[in-house]
């Protein structure tokens, strides 16, 4: 399998999957080019794209792109390479690497709004933030501009396929929603490094969550084992860059709400959860946590 720099953590485990198995990667770059060049870039990528079965969505956002490749794990992992080489673009950075049972974007090659503004418009009604985490991804870019600040390149998405594959633990899951305040932060949230830090801590527990900012007041949920989940939180108690921190929720529910994320990050201005939440399962969690991220603002 030719090597990505961007997903090599993910390789070995990709090279065992099945030919034929679906991989879904989202990530994000630097423009170098100005978008005259959109056209083709589109065009080229439909083709190679039609040829090696893979689909997919690319979106520009001023000098930001985001792309979302899926297709099978033979190919797309090769693709991924020559893009990362490409030089009309700088700061390749991953967001999300998944299997998945069956396509997003099926019905693209290369879906963009800068040629089916309908197709894309459909797209965009039909995201689910609740349940998926692609869908939020692209929800985020296409919001307020704001890419840079949502997701990469600080590699803090999209958890190691490792750990979705060969994750020892399914449940029931333990849940903790707590308020700090925190040293340090600004008016865009916590320091870069602060957040790696927590990423990475979440990450080798298999615990995830999100954390929501409103300048120095934090909102943490965290989900996973209970061991896992209180040595988290023992761990953020400790830190003395925390203060005043106390518990708002904690329970045990049957499924992770971010299964994805080890710790997705964003502000209070915007809505935890998109549409109807709907009845049954974790909907009564859901509702708990978007009031206090409502409570927040």
């Amino acid at each position: 399998m030719t090597t990505s720099p961007a997903i090599n953590v993910y390789q070995d485990h990709l090279a065992e999957q099945p030919a034929g198995t679906l991989v879904q990667i989202v990530y994000s770059s630097y423009a170098l080019v100005g978008e005259e060049a959109d056209d083709e870039i589109l065009r080229v990528s439909r083709r190679n794209n039609q040829a090696a079965d893979i689909t997919g969505l690319l979106i520009r956002d001023g000098a930001w792109f985001m792309q979302i490749l899926e297709g099978p794990v033979e190919s797309v992992p090769a693709l991924m390479c020559r893009i990362e080489a490409d030089p009309r673009h700088r700061d390749v950075s991953i967001s999300l690497v998944r299997l998945v049972g069956q396509r997003r974007f099926g019905d693209w090659t290369m879906c963009s709004p800068a040629v089916d503004r309908g197709g894309f418009d459909a797209l965009v009604a039909s995201l689910d933030q609740a349940h998926d985490a692609t869908d939020r991804l692209i929800s985020d870019f296409i919001a307020d501009g704001v890419w840079p600040r949502r997701v990469e390149p600080r590699r803090r998405l999209g958890a190691s396929l490792k750990a979705a594959l060969d994750r020892p633990f399914h449940g029931p899951f333990r849940y903790v929603a707590c308020a700090s305040l925190l040293t340090g932060a600004t008016a865009d949230g916590p320091p870069e490094p602060m957040v790696d830090e927590w990423w990475q801590q979440n990450a080798d527990n298999d615990v995830t969550g999100i954390l929501v900012h409103d300048d120095g007041n934090l909102l943490y949920y965290l989900e996973g084992s209970a061991d896992a989940v209180d040595r988290t939180i023992g761990m953020m108690a400790a830190d003395p860059r925390h203060a005043s921190m106390i518990t708002l929720l904690e329970g045990e529910t049957g499924s992770r709400l971010f299964a994805d994320c080890p710790l997705e990050v964003r502000g209070c201005d915007r809505p935890l959860f998109s549409g109807d939440i709907q009845p049954g399962g974790d909907a009564a969690l859901r509702r708990s946590l978007a009031a206090l991220v409502r409570g927040m603002r």
